[in-house]
């Protein structure tokens, strides 16, 4: 809150420099004085930009525990080849390559989902709806997760993990370096992980290349396994309309042997 206050003091003293400070520049005046809301504004915008990447890790991390040693084989491989070719630099360049990991991905945000319901809208004047329901304005509205992204018309056998349906996707529908329509970052009706239309994630782009760097650099240092040999995906846990991944769930890095 002290630091809250002091932003508030010498906003307008410069350029904007953190969120806070863009806060402060587009807040109505009204809310200046407020400084809980003001903090809580921060926490969650923390939220949404921390937790959710590091959610996406995790469920990542789980699935290529479980992955088929080809699988896991074809991964690497094609990761280090885009970095190869960049010099050994994993650069935006050589993630921009990283079309497995980028399937894999997609195929997380669409079988891990991280909310049940989401994209939350208020009703601003009244609305009626093709089927004649009538949303009165001043409700709220929200697209619920899972009958969209486990609809079989748009994903066939959705209640399987399937790391690499995107890819084959992007494949199937011709230049892989042009087809960005089953990409991670990707938005559409059929994909709202990052929410739809103009108020869409904005860090979305940011968070596909932090999860991406991450993933190489744990790849290309360890092995991951389950206790025990085991091969299930932990079982996640929901509470409020969030699920998250089982926090018992334990994950063994073993060091690879790089001679």
């Amino acid at each position: 809150m002290p630091y809250v206050q002091q932003r508030v003091v010498d906003s307008g003293k410069e350029d904007p420099a953190t969120v806070l400070d863009l806060l402060l520049k587009h807040a109505p005046e009204s809310e200046l004085s407020d400084l809980r809301t003001l903090a809580l504004r921060v926490t969650h915008l923390n939220m949404a930009a921390i937790h959710t990447s590091s959610i996406f890790l995790t469920h990542s991390l789980f699935e290529i525990a479980r992955l088929p040693a080809p699988q896991l084989a074809l991964l690497r491989q094609e990761m280090d080849d885009a970095v190869a070719a960049e010099g050994g630099i994993c650069s935006k360049a050589a993630l921009s390559n990283f079309h497995l990991l980028d399937s894999l991905l997609k195929e997380v945000g669409r079988y891990h989902m991280q909310v049940s319901v989401g994209s939350s809208r208020m009703v601003m004047q009244p609305i009626t709806l093709s089927d004649g329901t009538l949303l009165p304005a001043g409700c709220a509205v929200s697209l619920a997760h899972e009958p969209i992204h486990f609809d079989t018309k748009t994903y066939p056998d959705p209640y399987t993990f399937k790391p690499f349906r995107f890819a084959h996707l992007r494949t199937a529908d011709g230049d892989t370096t042009s087809n960005v329509k089953h990409t991670f970052t990707h938005l559409a009706n059929e994909y709202i992980v990052f929410g739809t239309g103009p108020r869409a994630c904005p860090g979305r782009f940011f968070a596909s290349l932090t999860i991406k760097i991450l993933v190489y650099e744990i790849l290309r240092e360890f092995d991951l396994a389950f206790p025990d040999g085991a091969s299930t995906q932990p079982q996640p846990f929901a509470f409020n309309g969030f699920i998250l991944p089982n926090q018992k769930a334990t994950l063994r890095f073993v060091k690879r042997d790089m001679k």
